[in-house]
């Protein structure tokens, strides 16, 4: 996974503004791809993957470690009409 520094700045403010520490990558269901995930403000699990990421804590669950492994978040637009973009290093479908 990769945190764009546009990324990370956003991650931060957001971080601060919900007293939030870390980022983390949930299971959502399984698609034709595999497992869909999610991306939330939220403490980590004990059985999540760890790891610090452009200096972003990072956790993502198990069941989704292999989907996020390839994928770059940005963020695309502007402060005030902007967000984080999912960009996937491959395509299955």
């Amino acid at each position: 996974m990769i945190i764009t520094d546009q990324a990370k700045s956003y991650i931060e403010k957001m971080m601060k503004e919900n007293g939030e520490i870390n980022l983390r990558f949930t299971f959502e269901g399984v698609g034709c791809c595999g497992p869909n995930f999610g991306v939330t403000l939220a403490e980590q699990r004990d059985d999540d993957k760890v790891e610090v990421i452009n200096g972003i804590n990072v956790s993502v669950d198990k069941k989704v470690v292999d989907a996020t492994e390839n994928i770059t978040l940005d963020f695309e637009g502007t402060e005030e009409d902007g967000g984080l973009v999912i960009k996937e290093n491959n395509n299955c479908c």
